[in-house]
């Protein structure tokens, strides 16, 4: 028979080691995300020739729509605004409009050396593979014109 005194003791020892044993470290993480707008295009419109008409009517304007676009936005209401480098010869007009992405609006614009609102109201995206259609038109009055180029320039603004 055991005595008394060995089966406190024994009884003490294992209520004393039963825990478990834990440690614990923190730390303090600082982070920020920044306002991120980017745009992007691929593929290029080539080269767009006006050479035919209807009788009685304006030279036939012709459309490319081989150009994407882009777009990544962590902000609200952010828009797309397109310029080119140099006015357009008298009586031709290139126009571009730009597929909207989700929630946005997208207007065709007459392209000028000053920047048009292309898209609007961009908020907090990112959406790929959106199409871009270039139209040239013409009046009768340009008379013809030699191939010349303009740079077109899409600018993501930022919003709140």
């Amino acid at each position: 028979m055991r005595s008394y005194s060995s089966f406190v003791a024994v009884a003490a020892f294992a209520v004393a080691f039963s825990g478990k044993a834990s440690a614990q470290a923190t730390q303090s993480v600082t982070f920020q995300v920044d306002a991120i707008n980017k745009i992007s295009v691929s593929g290029d419109p080539g080269s767009m020739a006006i050479n035919t008409a209807v009788a009685g009517n304006a030279p036939t304007s012709v459309s490319d729509a081989t150009t994407t676009w882009a777009v990544t936005t962590n902000q609200t209401n952010s828009k797309v605004t397109a310029a080119i480098d140099a006015a357009m010869p008298t009586g031709v007009t290139l126009s571009l409009g730009m597929q909207n992405p989700t929630g946005a609006t997208s207007t065709t614009v007459s392209l000028g050396t000053v920047d048009a609102d292309a898209v609007t109201g961009i908020t907090k995206l990112n959406e790929s593979g959106k199409v871009v259609t270039y139209t040239l038109a013409a009046t009768s009055a340009a008379g013809v014109v030699s191939s010349i180029s303009r740079t077109v320039t899409l600018t993501i603004v930022a919003g709140t």
